[in-house]
This record gives structure tokens, C-alpha cells and sequence, in this order.
């Protein structure tokens, strides 16, 4: 009663996981039409965009009175030269944030897919490679593991999906925060967590391809299969091993970074 049980509770969480997977692809794939091309993203987007045009009167107001006064206060402040050109490249990344995300998304989802094709095979190839019970109690606890892995990795995915939607939201206030000093904080925030969240995915589909190439080699072997859901499970904690590796990534790093490979 105990095996039948077991045989019939894996077997639908299986198939389960397998249907989330073919409905709704957040685990190797950004889907555009729940992001950048989301009705309501597209709105509140536009709406934060129109905010933070209105407030660039302010925001220059404010950045000569810093010029202006802070050398008088005994504070330090670049001089004019360096302030207009923060501001200039601020508002147009504001302006034209809908069109650099989505060339981020689409890269990112390039890349997953170029991963994912590589000796063939798909992600429920994984599911379905994973061997069944077979009696044997160690093989049934690696198998419950897996899969409540698995399940652990569909959710952390979707709420990357949530957190993209929001960020996509609130990109062009934080590039105008930028050019502010004492708000700028505001801005390498955004910058450090859209970049880690959004290409996060492409070490979830290196992890799950090997992942797969070892499930389909493995057999019942419990050494391999073991490595297979260690491999699971550094893919769903790849989000925040990039995190912790890009910390205080602003706006002025990136522009850095993309000085020194030029």
C-alpha cells in the first residue's frame, strides 16, 4: 500500500511539473508578454516615465544649488562639467529604459535558448530522465528531493518574473536618480538587482543542462543522481550567488566596464 502510494504521489507531481513547464516556460525562458510588452507594465512604465520628466526641472534646480552652494557649506562637488553630462545621460536613460530593457530581456533569452539547444534535449527531458521507484527507499528519498527542488526552483523563477515587472516599472526614475549625489544609491540599487535578476537565468540553464546530461547518464546510480539535484539546487539559488557577487554594481561600473572592453 505504502510503494503504491509513493509510485502514484511522485508520479503526479511528475506530470505536474512537466504540464507547468510545456504551459508556462520561467525557467529557462523571460517571456516578452509578461514583461516589457505586458499591458500594464507598458503603462505604469510610461506613467513613471512622464513622472520622472517632470521632475527633471526639479532635478536641475537641485543640481545647481549643489554646485552652487555646497563649496560655500564646506562640502566638496564637481564643478559643471562633470554635472551636465550626468544629467544628460540620466534623462535619456529614462527616456529610452522600454527599449534598453527589452534588448536585455531578448539577449538574455537568446543566450538560455543557444544553452539549452546544445546535444539536443528539453526541460522535460529532465523531469522525465529522473529514474522512477523502484523499491529501493534511498533511490525514493533522492526522487522526492529532486522534485521538491524542482518545484522550489518554478517558484523562485516566478518571482523573478514579478520582481523584472517591477523593476521594469521603476527604470526610468532610477536612471534620473543617478545623476543626483543623494540619490544615486537609489539608482546602483536598481542597476545591481535588474542585471543579477535578469541574467541569473543564464546559470539556471547551464546548471540544468548539465543537470540533464547527468540525469540521462546516471541510471540509478545514487552518487550521480545526487550531483544531479546538487546541480538543481545551485541553479535555484543562482539568483542570489550573483547577487553577492555583483555588490555596489551602479551605473558608473557598468559604464566602466563597458569602457575597458571597448
Amino acid at each position: 500500500f505504502l510503494v503504491h502510494g509513493f509510485e502514484s504521489a511522485t508520479g503526479g507531481v511528475r506530470q505536474g511539473l512537466q504540464h507547468l513547464v510545456d504551459d508556462a516556460n520561467l525557467v529557462t525562458n523571460t517571456s516578452p508578454t509578461w514583461t516589457y510588452q505586458q499591458p500594464t507594465v507598458v503603462a505604469l512604465q510610461r506613467a513613471v516615465q512622464t513622472a520622472s520628466n517632470a521632475a527633471l526641472g526639479l532635478l536641475i534646480f537641485w543640481m545647481g544649488l549643489n554646485v552652487v552652494l555646497r563649496p560655500q557649506l564646506g562640502g566638496a562637488y564637481s564643478d559643471i562639467q562633470e554635472v551636465i553630462p550626468r544629467v544628460v545621460l540620466g534623462a535619456g536613460l529614462a527616456n529610452s529604459a522600454a527599449h534598453w530593457t527589452a534588448l536585455a530581456i531578448d539577449l538574455n533569452n537568446t543566450v538560455c535558448a543557444n544553452l539549452l539547444a546544445v546535444n539536443s534535449g528539453s526541460l522535460t527531458d529532465l523531469l522525465g530522465k529522473f529514474p522512477v521507484f523502484d523499491h529501493s527507499w534511498l533511490l525514493a528519498v533522492l526522487l522526492v528531493t529532486f522534485l521538491l527542488i524542482w518545484l522550489w526552483l518554478f517558484l523562485k523563477m516566478a518571482g523573478r518574473m514579478a520582481m523584472l515587472m517591477v523593476l521594469l516599472v521603476l527604470a526610468p526614475a532610477a536612471q534620473l536618480c543617478w545623476a543626483l549625489p543623494q540619490t544615486r544609491s537609489f539608482a546602483d540599487r536598481w542597476h545591481e538587482k535588474f542585471w543579477t535578476t535578469l541574467y541569473a537565468q543564464v546559470v539556471v540553464t547551464v546548471a540544468l543542462k548539465l543537470a540533464w546530461g547527468f540525469a540521462g547518464n546516471a541510471g540509478s546510480n545514487p552518487i550521480a543522481l545526487l550531483i544531479t539535484i546538487c546541480l538543481l539546487f545551485l541553479a535555484a539559488n543562482s539568483p542570489e550567488l550573483l547577487a553577492s557577487g555583483a555588490t555596489r554594481m551602479g551605473l558608473g561600473g557598468l559604464i566602466d566596464s563597458a569602457m575597458l572592453v571597448a
